[in-house]
């Protein structure tokens, strides 16, 4: 596998990566980049032709930032995320998401367990499984297109995802009764699908038992909250 590292003549920042040369749909975690990057022209939107800075790699060959944009990520939940402020730089291999990038925006970066959480207060906005190269890759995949969903199901499937998150994670019932009174647009069956926050969010409670105590003197029998 090749190693690459890599700085700006106009903003320093560097980057390593230990992957095959050859250009994939992967993303990977760098925390040493100041920017996100992506050598594939035809995934970005909002694009803004133009160069921004020169790369200097281990070899010397220095690579030009040709553009400026967003690209549409979309998470392993459906979730459509849009990654802004992307670097166009053709020479690259592979596609960089910049941890410190996110930090700026004010995500909170937690990795742990083997999996790095992007955060956005309590809500995990993108996620990144740890693979054996000690390298974070993005879990998840690239919207290609300016279409985003492409059929009715899967248009009211991501609705109802986001009336779930507004709503502070409501149920399906609660999600059909507002439905019916025509509050939720976009929505009509509500079939939520799996939501790894709620899961995880979830308490067990014990329940308590009922019981018949006989004292003759006061604090004989005292209950309290531990």
């Amino acid at each position: 596998m090749d190693s690459n590292v890599a700085d700006c003549d106009d903003s320093y920042f560097s980057l390593v990566t230990t992957e095959p040369s050859t250009s994939s749909d992967i993303w990977l975690m760098d925390s040493t980049c100041s920017y996100h990057m992506c050598p594939n022209r035809d995934w970005f939107v909002d694009f803004q032709e133009g160069e921004y800075g020169v790369i200097q790699t281990a070899d010397n060959n220095p690579l030009t930032s040709y553009g400026i944009g967003s690209i549409r990520l979309r998470n392993h939940d459906g979730m459509i995320r849009t990654l802004t402020d992307v670097r166009y730089v053709p020479g690259l291999k592979k596609n960089l998401i910049s941890v410190g990038a996110l930090e700026s925006k004010g995500f909170k970066i937690i990795a742990e367990n083997g999996v790095m959480r992007v955060c956005s207060g309590a809500l995990v906005v993108m996620k990144a499984n740890w693979k054996n190269n000690n390298m974070y890759r993005y879990r998840g995949s690239t919207v290609i297109g300016t279409t985003i969903v492409t059929s009715s199901d899967e248009k009211e499937a991501e609705s109802t995802r986001l009336w779930h998150m507004r709503l502070g994670h409501a149920g399906g019932k609660s999600l059909k009764t507002l439905s019916d009174q025509g509050l939720l647009k976009g929505v009509k069956t509500c079939n939520l699908e799996f939501c790894e926050h709620c899961v995880k969010g979830k308490q067990t409670r014990v329940k308590f038992g009922t019981a018949i105590y006989n004292t003759k003197g006061i604090l004989d029998y005292v209950h309290y909250d531990v």
